[in-house]
């Protein structure tokens, strides 16, 4: 199985799965990223939305989205996806501060997409 395969699998069950896109809470931002971290996965994107009772996927609004694609890849594929994850980690505990009730969504970068 492919590492992006063996994160989604298991954290889908912690989520809602709508359109093949898993929407995570942001309260399981911490041990998501730790395992992007242990199988070298990097998060280079997320979105938040809010997902209602009766399972409707809702953008918050305005528009709220992390972007850490900008980061570089002149450094080890590791260091790369630390970065990364580093950056987006920050950037989810603020969120989660803000808002605990939030959903993420995510862009996920592999090694072999290189």
């Amino acid at each position: 199985m492919n590492n992006e395969l063996e994160v989604i699998n298991k954290y889908k069950e912690f989520g809602v799965i709508s359109a093949n896109e898993l929407y995570l809470p942001i309260s399981t931002a911490g041990i998501f990223i730790d395992e992007c971290n242990k199988y070298e996965v990097a998060v280079v994107g997320v979105d938040f939305f809010y997902i209602t009772e009766e399972r409707k996927i809702v953008p918050i609004t305005p528009i709220n989205s992390i972007d850490a694609s900008m980061i570089t890849i002149n450094k080890s594929w590791k260091q790369y996806v630390m970065e990364c994850n580093k950056f987006v980690l920050k950037a989810l505990i603020q969120e989660k501060k803000k808002d605990n009730n939030q959903f993420y969504s995510f862009v996920l970068s592999f090694k072999n997409e290189l």
